[in-house]
């Protein structure tokens, strides 16, 4: 028996690395071969899963954050089927996580030292990835599109500079470079289900502020219109609008996930196995939009291998997706605080605890 251990991060508890390594040496202990494949589907920890995979080099360049504070900026260069290639965390540039989210962050935040650092990458490499989870701008990717266009912009969101500025949006010419935006969402450009209205409210925006950010990027939308509708491209809402200055931009967006298992030959890896787990930190109606455990759940399928997940946390109900998975596992093993729940020790000590258990149960049935 070898068993593929596929689980995504634990947001704020433990990397993806730390949970597979955890699990494998359960496995290792009970005498079990695995193969860890540490794994993300284009958001957190996208950069470091795939630095491992590939050889490479980290260049750190300067560049502000999306409030305009200068930080570094980082991106692994190396080669992917022979091609020079960089790839960049976009939460790490503009991370929700670096604000405290309000009314004026939402109205300044920009995307512009994102676009730094890819012009900076293009420097060296033919091609960039650029993960999409996590930020916390919502400027319709207007400020990526200025950096790239090498125009400047005032140190706020342009989707608020009003019409003049928009009116005067210039396109980059990425002159046969390949630009692509890794993104787990599927959400349009503007309107009901456009970034502002599903996503902005978590980055600080009421109702009055969010309504006319979607109406600055319809007129974008428009603006744009005969070259592209963004609105027919599934993902161009990503990452407050980045998905679609990245398609403004010339470039493409994939699915996080089927982009980086491929990279990473996941499929390969788990046809020489016999079991598979998986998991991430909470197990929910996001789970189905392309999230970790569905993907590696519906690989295991195709296998027809025995797939579980170990979460965090899961709903009493998971309509929808559960027939995808033999079962699927709160690692929690008695009550405590959020907070302590959250602990990296807590948290590897109880994912070892249900991996000894699953897989002995397991092995006990198939004697």
């Amino acid at each position: 028996m070898k068993v593929c251990v596929a689980i995504d991060s634990y947001k704020g508890s433990a990397t993806s690395q730390e949970l597979n390594s955890t699990v494998c040496q359960v496995l290792g202990k009970l005498g079990i071969p695995s193969c860890n494949v540490p794994i993300a589907d284009g958001g957190e920890g996208t950069l470091a899963i795939l630095a491992a995979a590939f050889s490479g080099q980290i260049r750190e360049i300067d560049t502000i954050d999306l409030l305009g504070r200068p930080i570094k900026g980082k991106y692994w260069l190396t080669e992917i089927n022979h091609v020079k290639t960089a790839i960049i965390e976009s939460a790490q540039i503009l991370g929700l996580t670096q604000i405290i989210p309000n009314q004026k962050t939402i109205q300044k935040a920009h995307s512009y030292g994102l676009g730094l650092v890819i012009l900076a990458a293009f420097k060296e490499a033919n091609q960039v990835f650029v993960s999409l989870g996590g930020s916390g701008v919502n400027d319709g990717g207007l400020g990526l599109l200025a950096a790239l266009a090498k125009k400047d912009i005032p140190l706020e969101n342009p989707l608020c500079l009003g019409e003049k500025y928009l009116a005067e949006i210039a396109l980059p010419n990425l002159e046969n470079k390949k630009l692509i935006g890794l993104t787990d969402v599927t959400n349009p450009y503007t309107g009901a289900n456009g970034f502002s209205y599903i996503y902005g409210v978590q980055k600080g925006g009421n109702a009055e502020i969010l309504a006319k950010m979607d109406q600055a990027a319809e007129g974008v939308r428009q603006k744009f219109q005969t070259k592209m509708d963004l609105n027919e491209f599934s993902g161009s809402g990503a990452a407050g609008g980045i998905g679609g200055g990245i398609l403004l931009a010339g470039g493409l967006l994939q699915p996080g996930f089927a982009t980086i298992a491929q990279l990473l030959d996941l499929d390969k890896k788990m046809a020489t196995c016999d079991f598979v787990i998986t998991g991430e930190g909470r197990f929910d109606e996001q789970t189905a939009q392309g999230k970790v455990p569905l993907g590696v759940a519906r690989l295991a399928r195709k296998h027809q291998l025995p797939v579980v997940a170990f979460c965090g946390a899961r709903p009493e109900n998971i309509t929808g997706i559960e027939y995808h998975f033999d079962g699927v596992f709160s690692i929690q093993t008695r009550p405590l605080t959020l907070k302590q729940a959250m602990t990296k020790k807590v948290t590897l000590q109880n994912i070892a605890l249900l991996a000894e258990n699953v897989i002995k149960l397991y092995l006990s049935g198939n004697k």
